[in-house]
């Protein structure tokens, strides 16, 4: 079964499309979902997840999935950059 890819929004200008395969998008899922409960935490809020749920998507972040996520972001926005960087004067 063919995943469709994921587009993930770098800034209010940059889009990207992504193919990631299940465990690319469960450590970006889980990432997504800790960073949002440690900025409520940090921003003076109570977190939205429970010690245990937090544990859950932690043990979703599998080390081979997150470093070929990590790999695959990194490349695309470098890409990404290079189309929206400005053209220097002539």
């Amino acid at each position: 079964m063919v995943q469709p890819a994921t587009t993930v929004k770098v800034s209010n200008f940059i889009d990207i499309q992504l193919d990631l395969d299940r465990e690319e998008l469960l450590a970006l899922l889980s990432y997504v979902a800790v960073g949002l409960h440690v900025l409520a935490i940090a921003s003076g809020g109570e977190g939205s997840l429970s010690p245990h749920e937090l544990s859950v998507y932690l043990s979703n972040i599998d080390a081979d999935g997150a470093v070929r996520l990590t790999l695959k972001l990194t490349a695309a926005i470098r890409l990404s950059n290079r189309g929206t960087r400005s053209k220097p004067d002539s």
